[in-house]
């Protein structure tokens, strides 16, 4: 049996011993390393190590992960990090595929200045971007000066997971500066706690607007003042069009707090955000500003849990859908305009043409439908079984057909007994209409 295959054998090729920790690393030699090739290296930072090792065992490991990615050949490599806190750092125009992985309890501290990790590829587009995993990124504190967690700058194709972000002004900030976009990135299985500002989307006044096909998934925003913010501090309006996807959950624990803030394009985004409040007054679920464009375009999934002080805020020219289980909430800046189980809403319009919906409350299905403009003011429901009833004049361009029998009707032929009720005796060719309860007829020529 290759003794690769077994749980010290994975540990020993990720450089830890079955003990764990900084005092089980192990020299390359005995854990399965590889020394670096011309084009691709593997190299190792460690707090006990020095900057001006060649980083090429745990031996004689960098010190700081930034000096390990200096030392990076143009056909990339794996940097690995042991236990420990380090200084912030960066990967710029990546010439090949990059992997930082830390093993065990990483931790990278930003400083006001700059973010604790960096992705750009302002003037590059790597076919296959870096890789961050198992690193936890440490602020201060949410207000404190201007600490940016991992900042992903005009950068494409990088994958973020299994990470932490604390304590920062923003936690995870996703920016388009100089023309640049960032676009296909997965930030996944990552949690992003007490921050000011847990993701965001900043489009700088000279950024491209597109912020298409990025995914996040399985993140939690967590004690952070606002979740989500699609915009709402940029200069110039972000778009996270071309199925732009979403999944996270955000929990709301403090005093006006806002889970989901929308000022930016959403054409074609899906978003799956379940949205919990557990502590805090006034908690704000979705807050769509006035800069929001294309709101009703975007498929939104949301659950709500805990009291909301308003589940969703609409500026007063603005409209947002969302659908709950089986139930689709329409709203604009007045309020809710629809809340049934299928509706159709037109972009600009501000109120649905079409809705399924319960008849007045109860469990009787009905379609309204209405211009747009206004409350639906058309509608077709069931009266009761094999009855389709409308309060409102029907008029057609075609012919209209109705009952036939052969002989006088009586109320026990039609299924609801009503006056204004109408039958054809074709026996007879005689037209019967009930009226006060008899039928009542007159022949025909």
């Amino acid at each position: 049996m290759d003794d690769n295959i077994t749980r010290d054998g994975l540990l020993k090729l990720a450089g830890l011993a079955a003990a764990g920790g900084a005092a089980a690393l192990v020299a390359p030699g005995r854990a399965g390393a590889q020394l670096p090739t011309e084009d691709y290296a593997i190299l190792y930072v460690s707090q006990d190590g020095l900057d001006s090792n060649h980083g090429r065992s745990w031996e004689n490991a960098k010190r700081e992960v930034q000096g390990a990615l200096d030392d990076v050949p143009s056909g990339g490599g794996v940097v690995y990090v042991g236990p420990g806190t380090y200084r912030p750092f960066s990967i710029t125009n990546p010439p090949g595929r990059i992997a930082v992985i830390g093993l065990g309890d990483v931790k990278v501290l930003p400083t006001g200045s700059q973010p604790g990790i960096t992705l750009d590829s302002s003037t590059s587009t790597p076919i296959v971007g870096p890789l961050i995993e198992n690193i936890h990124v440490s602020g201060s504190g949410a207000t404190a000066g201007s600490m940016i967690g991992i900042q992903l700058k005009n950068m494409k194709r990088a994958t973020v997971r299994r990470c932490r972000v604390s304590g920062c002004l923003v936690g995870i900030d996703y920016v388009n500066d100089a023309g640049g976009f960032t676009e296909r990135c997965s930030v996944e299985s990552t949690l992003v706690n007490n921050c000011s500002t847990g993701l965001r989307f900043h489009r700088t006044r000279s950024g491209h607007s597109s912020f298409s096909y990025n995914q996040i998934s399985n993140v939690g925003i967590d004690s952070c003042t606002i979740g989500i913010d699609i915009g709402g501090d940029s200069t110039g309006a972000p778009n996270l069009f071309g199925s732009a996807f979403i999944s996270t959950v955000v929990w709301g624990q403090t005093d006006g707090a806002i889970c989901a803030r929308v000022a930016g394009d959403i054409s074609g985004c899906f978003m799956h955000l379940n949205l919990e409040r557990i502590a805090g007054a006034g908690v704000i679920g979705y807050d769509v500003t006035g800069r929001a464009a294309n709101a009703l375009s975007a498929t939104v999934i949301s659950k709500f849990i805990g009291a909301f002080g308003t589940k969703v805020r609409v500026a007063a020219t603005k409209s947002f859908a969302y659908q709950d289980g089986v139930t689709r909430v329409v709203i604009n800046g007045t309020g809710v305009v629809d809340e049934a189980s299928y509706s159709h809403m037109n972009d600009g319009a501000t109120f649905p043409s079409v809705k399924i919906t319960n008849r007045d409350g109860t469990t009787i299905g009905k379609i309204e439908l209405g211009s747009g403009a206004a409350a639906p003011d058309v509608e077709l429901y069931r009266e009761q079984a094999n009855v389709l009833k409308t309060r409102d004049q029907l008029v057609t361009t075609k012919a209209i057909s109705i009952m036939t029998k052969a002989g006088t009707p009586t109320d026990s032929d039609v299924e609801l007994a009503v006056d204004g009720t109408m039958v054809i005796d074709t026996a007879n060719h005689r037209i019967y209409v009930r009226s006060g309860g008899t039928w009542r007829s007159v022949a025909v020529a």
